[in-house]
């Protein structure tokens, strides 16, 4: 490894710093943003990105994965991303060839976890799949081999994940046996979508507001802004941030949008027909509603926020219900109690 990639490694070990980290996890999954401060990211790839897309085409290129490839390069990171977090340090400052070795565990975890990936992707094959072989198979005792040793274990989303131990040779496993704590995972996977927002005053809002719990009130001192404009600049933000996690909402939201799908207006319900639904990236639907894609993607968001507000707003009346029932339960119970009490 040349200086270079261990100030590379470095810094995604550095999980401490999560300016340098995230930035190291976009340079390793997307590369050099190009675009503007406040313009949606363009991104131009480094040897380490086309190991790691080389590596998800190469495990998930059959029929059921045709026009997925940006959302099942999605889900890959969320998990790979974690997966590095809970790498042995050493073990990472002691890899040789860095793009070999990206290409190589990429592809090995993609083949442990390939249920947990479909899982996520919402496609059912069964128990069959093609084995991606990495060729090193047959070499477990060559010099040359990579291998993956970790120990205790740390779980995260179906993942099992161990640390390096001496006496133990593994690999990643897609064991779902148990049900982990899912929240390090999320948690991560939030830190990596915020680092994706271009504008640095919105990233630090959503750390300060929701993951810090920062005050607005002691926000709004800070930045000497009133607390309204506060408020205001967080929904910005949180626009922002869902426009970079649109390919996880495909994936996660086509039930809430066949459920409240009615809720919409006939603009909306068009166009979440298509990005759920029609199999067409952004930039062919935003061709074909005659839009360009940054009006496009906030057309889907405000159309989403829509379904959330629906969903909330459903939920909030089911617990209303539910609070009312048990306490026409409890009265109900009382009186039969004071009856049998009188008889």
């Amino acid at each position: 490894m040349n200086d270079r990639e261990r100030q590379f490694i470095e810094g995604i070990i550095n999980i401490g710093d999560r300016r340098i980290h995230n930035r190291c996890i976009q340079l390793l999954f997307h590369g050099q943003d190009t675009a503007g401060r406040d313009e949606r990211g363009l991104y131009k790839k480094n040897d380490y990105v086309v190991a790691l897309e080389n590596a998800v085409r190469t495990n998930f290129s059959g029929r059921h994965y045709q026009g997925l490839f940006s959302e099942t390069y999605m889900v890959f990171e969320s998990l790979f991303a974690t997966y590095l977090e809970h790498l042995n340090p050493e073990k990472l400052r002691e890899i040789e060839d860095l793009k070999n070795w990206l290409f190589v565990t990429a592809g090995r975890f993609c083949n442990s976890n390939r249920k947990k990936i479909n899982e996520l992707l919402g496609i059912e094959l069964g128990d069959y799949y093609e084995e991606y072989d990495d060729g090193l198979k047959a070499k477990e005792n060559d010099s040359n081999s990579i291998e993956e040793e970790f120990t205790p274990q740390v779980k995260t989303s179906g993942i099992n994940i161990k640390k390096f131990d001496d006496n133990e040779d593994s690999e990643p496993t897609d064991d779902l046996t148990d049900q982990p704590d899912t929240s390090d995972w999320a948690a991560s996977l939030l830190n990596i979508y915020i680092g994706k927002i271009n504008n640095e005053y919105y990233r630090d809002l959503i750390r300060a507001i929701k993951i810090e719990g920062v005050p607005v009130e002691t926000i709004a001192e800070e930045y000497n802004k009133s607390e309204d404009d506060i408020y205001r600049d967080y929904n910005r933000a949180w626009d922002k941030l869902l426009q970079v996690t649109l390919p996880d909402i495909k994936i996660r939201s086509k039930s809430l949008f066949k459920k409240y799908e009615s809720k919409l207006d006939d603009r909306q319900a068009r166009i979440l027909n298509k990005f759920f639904f029609g199999g067409y990236d952004i930039s062919a639907i935003a061709r074909s509603e005659k839009i360009n894609q940054n009006e496009l993607e906030r057309a889907i968001i405000k159309a989403y926020k829509v379904l959330l507000r629906t969903a909330k707003h459903e939920t909030e009346l089911d617990k209303k219900e539910k609070r009312k029932e048990a306490r026409e339960q409890r009265h109900l119970e009382k009186e039969e109690a004071s009856k049998r009490k009188k008889s």
